[in-house]
């Protein structure tokens, strides 16, 4: 190897959640903190309280069920509307105590459906060697 750095396309990587089988093409983490300040008697910013939220995951790609077409809608629907965690796993990381916080669906006359999921993520776990 001559020290050039090659970038291969990869395949879209398999994972399940809530029981449907996501291709994803995409994978991004963010994270924020709530950090609340309160203005001093001389003027400057005092921190009164930190609070770490949920890191968010945005998964991104396709999926496909020959039988049931749609039935990722109604799955993904249902996990969104009574909050049921879960976990799942990506590339050598488990995503623990998960909740679905946003979801698209596209039906683009394909024989797959593009999707994105945003959720909610409480907990990281290396898994891998």
């Amino acid at each position: 190897m001559n020290g050039d750095l090659i970038i291969e396309q990869r395949k879209a990587v398999p994972v399940f959640i809530c029981g449907i089988q996501l291709f994803c093409d995409s994978f991004s983490v963010s994270d924020t903190k709530v950090i609340a300040e309160r203005a001093t008697v001389s003027g400057g910013n005092a921190v009164t309280n930190i609070h770490p939220k949920c890191s968010r995951v945005v998964l991104k790609g396709r999926t496909f069920n020959e039988t049931t077409p749609m039935e990722p809608v109604c799955v993904l629907k249902g996990f969104m509307d009574n909050s049921q965690t879960f976990n799942f796993f990506y590339r050598g990381i488990s995503c623990k105590n998960c909740r679905v916080a946003a979801f698209t669906v596209e039906d683009s006359g394909r024989n797959y459906l593009d999707f994105s999921l945003t959720l909610a993520v409480e907990e990281f776990e290396s898994v891998g060697g």
